[in-house]
């Protein structure tokens, strides 16, 4: 190898080194305020407990459910939290075991909006896919999980979005799920995590509207969409909202 290829091979390896570690920097910093809405709930939970405990005070049937909610409440936060910070983690570090097999793409769809729809019930959900198609080549339980991180970031605006649409379609060696309308912010913060500028996303005033775990939820489904050969696309037009694309592989011969 000649110098100077040498010397351009050293520059591309600081590029990636200072990317990965501006990279690390936004993770770490998106984490710290994960961890402080952590010790919010684990505060809430021992206010409450303590309070209970209080043998000086008589709190009525009424105040006592209340104290119970506020504890059943705190615990499931943070008990998603934990979750989705462990799913983070090990999504960044290409540490998640993939265990991909031939599903029925109608199959895992179906899952992810009853569980969706339980949590909320209200929800007008609009849902058009064939009821027969080509097997895809997927981790079941993964892609279910960031199909529902991605659901949840979308209906949780406020106020929530009137609507949302998921049209799945077969095309050549794969299935396009589209999926919207989305606001204008998400659709852009998705754009910057397909481009890897996840330390912009971050240092942006444009991201304010989105909290924490929004941005946590957003940055974990594009990580297992992408372990998964997943394509995950913003499809805008002139006339028409935003709403996002995924490709998801089909299963080929043999598998």
């Amino acid at each position: 190898m000649d110098a100077a290829a040498l010397q351009k091979q050293v520059l591309e390896l600081r590029r990636q080194l200072a990317e990965s570690r501006a990279r690390n920097r936004a993770m770490w910093s998106l984490l710290a305020e994960i961890s402080q809405r952590l010790q919010a709930s684990s505060t809430s939970i021992k206010a409450a407990v303590s309070s209970l405990l209080d043998y000086d005070i008589f709190w009525d049937g009424s105040t006592q459910h209340e104290f119970l909610e506020t504890i059943d409440d705190s615990v499931d936060q943070g008990s998603n939290l934990i979750v989705l910070m462990t799913l983070a983690f090990r999504s960044e570090a290409s540490s998640l075991e993939m265990k991909p097999e031939t599903h029925t793409l109608q199959e895992i769809l179906s899952t992810v909006l009853d569980t969706i729809l339980a949590k909320m019930p209200g929800l007008e959900l609009k849902v058009d896919f064939p009821p027969e198609g080509e097997p895809v080549f997927v981790d079941y339980g993964y892609l279910a999980v960031a199909l529902r991180l991605l659901l949840e970031v979308l209906i949780e605006p406020e106020p929530p979005p009137a609507q949302i649409e998921l049209l799945a379609a077969e095309a050549e060696n794969s299935w396009l799920l589209d999926i919207g309308p989305i606001p204008e912010t998400i659709g852009v913060a998705i754009g910057h995590l397909c481009q890897d500028r996840f330390d912009e996303l971050l240092t942006s005033d444009n991201f304010l509207p989105l909290s924490p775990e929004k941005l946590l939820k957003l940055f974990t489904a594009s990580r297992i969409f992408r372990l998964q050969d997943i394509q995950l696309d913003v499809q805008t037009g002139e006339t028409e909202k935003a709403g996002l694309r995924l490709s998801i592989p089909v299963a080929r011969p043999g598998q």
